[in-house]
Parts: structure tokens; C-alpha cells; sequence
């Protein structure tokens, strides 16, 4: 395999994570891909600087939905920003190669496409932006697709 993608990492110890990372290095594994909400990244330095030491075909695939209040206690129950922030700043500080990934829903944070492209060029870690359309799944109660729905065309035209 060319990939390894680890999710749920915040489950998994520090110690768990780095041997991860030490037993792919052997293998003909060119990527390896971390995909975490950022609580655990923004509340330990040590964890960020340990993920350092094996940074090299590391990616981390953040959870960016907004810059604002409202839209992140729509999309995830809580007011993230500060996280976000804190983890893009450990981040930073050891170079690993970022993707921010917001799930866009119409009406909540689709209007801050534009805005979070330019947050991500603020970050010289961030390598990129995925831009997922809602689905009907998690917290989206009474999700109407008609209404909810972002197709990839408006967001496409939104970054323009």
C-alpha cells in the first residue's frame, strides 16, 4: 500500500501513533495520513512534537469547518475556533504538512469558502483545503438535501 490513514487517532496513545509512524518508515509507504478533529494537536505540544520526528510523508487532515461561532455550534455542537487556532499553531511550529477539511453546508458556512481559503494561506504547514458537501449523517437533524446540500459547482464557484 501507497497510503496508511489513521483515524480516530485521539483514541489511540502518543506511544501507540509513533510506533504507527516507525513501522511504516520500512515499508513502501509513501503517506500516511492522520485524520483528527485537532482537540489532542491543540492541547499537546509534545504530541505535535512527537509527530514531528516522523513528519516526513505525514499528513494531517484537519477538521476546519468556519471561522465562526455560529456555524461550528451548527456543524459540531461547540464553538471550536480557539482549538483550531491552537492546533494550527503547533502545527506550524514543527512544519507538518497540513489539509484543512470543511464540511460545507448551505446556509451555515458556505458563505466563508472564500474566507477560508485566505485563512489558509495565512499557514505556511496548510498544503491544502477539501471542500466536503453535508451529508445526511451525524448531527445534520431534520437534513434536507434540497436545502442543505452544497453541490461541488457552487463551491467551485464560491473560491473563484
Amino acid at each position: 500500500a501507497e497510503r496508511v490513514h489513521t483515524r480516530g487517532a485521539s483514541h489511540t496513545s502518543i506511544p501507540d501513533l509513533v510506533n504507527i509512524l516507525h513501522a511504516v518508515r520500512p515499508r513502501p509507504i509513501r503517506h500516511v495520513m492522520l485524520t483528527t478533529n485537532g482537540l489532542r494537536i491543540a492541547r499537546e505540544p509534545e504530541f505535535v512534537a512527537r509527530l514531528a520526528e516522523n513528519k516526513r510523508g505525514l499528513e494531517v487532515y484537519l477538521q476546519f469547518d468556519s471561522l465562526e461561532r455560529e456555524a461550528l455550534m451548527n456543524l459540531r455542537g461547540a464553538d471550536l475556533r480557539r482549538v483550531r487556532r491552537d492546533a494550527l499553531e503547533n502545527l506550524e511550529r514543527h512544519n507538518i504538512s497540513t489539509t484543512l477539511v470543511v464540511t460545507v453546508k448551505r446556509g451555515v458556512n458556505d458563505r466563508e469558502i472564500g474566507a477560508i481559503v485566505k485563512h489558509a494561506l495565512e499557514w505556511q504547514c496548510v498544503r491544502g483545503v477539501t471542500f466536503q458537501p453535508v451529508q445526511d449523517a451525524g448531527r445534520n437533524e431534520n437534513f434536507d438535501a434540497k436545502r442543505d446540500r452544497v453541490l461541488l459547482s457552487d463551491i467551485r464557484r464560491a473560491i473563484r
